[in-house]
């Protein structure tokens, strides 16, 4: 039950964005880079298991912020399967950005396998190297848990083997009295964390209940409930499992990379929903619309 869910690939966008932006935030356009840095390389994105293309952004490290040149880069970059041996080629692609920088976005075509471990290898003229080794999380399925009734009703869902779960949004399909539906997403913070199976999320429906009405602007019937997350590999848990950009901005907080600077994780989207119970719903202000519309 896997779904491609553009709101966490944007947010996985956005947290490369992130952090860049808060470590060079400081800097002025033109910087004294140290001689032992110069012709090194970050490295940022994510292999996605779900995906027939793989994308990895090179960025080389310059005395200049925000002006890479659009000529190739001298360096030629691969990736092996470390459990097959497979090696994949990867091509340039330049691609220019809302501010008019240009970015290097190195591409291939490849579908790894869930649970596999790979090396990602930027090899320079000198024959050295930068890499990150990455771990593809396995392939995970929700299970759905008994319903919690003590105190409201709450949903546990189980990702039984997922390493990390990257900004989980839950969805309400909500109905009006004329049988319209429309939907309500919120961010699920602080009831979804690491168990010892893997990783569990908790949905409050008492808690949300009055919070889904005022956004929906009056008493609505619950329809289904909807959980959206990216399955990530465990290195990409920041420290202290909050994404606080502080404390991502410092050199080598979050980061896999030899040789070189950045993050190379893997990661991909799934989804879990369900309806819920009409017994569930009678503790709540939602209204009672089984079977009043089609």
């Amino acid at each position: 039950m896997t779904a491609l869910l553009p709101a966490a690939r944007a947010w996985r966008s956005a947290l490369v964005g992130l952090v860049l932006a808060a470590g060079l935030a400081a800097c002025d356009d033109s910087i004294d880079t140290p001689d032992s840095l110069r012709g090194t390389y970050t490295l940022w994105g994510a292999l996605d298991p779900t995906s027939d293309v793989q994308s990895i952004r090179v960025v080389p490290v310059t005395d200049t912020i925000g002006t890479t040149s659009a000529a190739p880069l001298p360096v030629t970059v691969t990736s092996t399967d470390l459990q097959t041996g497979a090696e994949a080629a990867w091509r340039d692609s330049v691609v220019t950005f809302s501010d008019g920088s240009v970015g290097h976005i190195y591409r291939s075509t490849f579908r790894p396998a869930y649970g596999s471990r790979h090396r990602f290898v930027v090899r320079r003229p000198d024959g050295s190297d930068i890499s990150a080794l990455i771990t593809v999380p396995p392939f995970v399925e929700p299970v759905y848990q008994t319903p919690l009734l003590v105190g409201g009703v709450r949903y546990p869902v189980l990702w039984p083997g997922a390493p990390q779960l990257n900004r989980v949004l839950v969805t309400y399909t909500v109905q009006e009295t004329s049988c319209a539906l429309a939907e309500v997403t919120r961010e699920l913070v602080g009831t979804s964390g690491p168990v010892e199976f893997g990783w569990q999320t908790v949905i409050h429906l008492a808690e949300d209940d009055d919070t889904i009405q005022r956004i929906a602007g009056g008493p609505r019937g619950l329809r289904r409930i909807r959980i959206t997350a990216e399955v990530a590999s465990e290195d990409w848990r920041p420290p202290g499992g909050v994404f606080d950009p502080d404390v991502l901005a410092e050199p080598g907080s979050l980061g896999n990379v030899r040789g070189g600077f950045g993050f190379v994780g893997a990661a991909y989207n799934t989804l879990a929903d369900f309806v819920p119970r009409l017994t569930d719903l009678s503790s709540t202000s939602f209204l009672n619309t089984a079977g009043s519309c089609p």
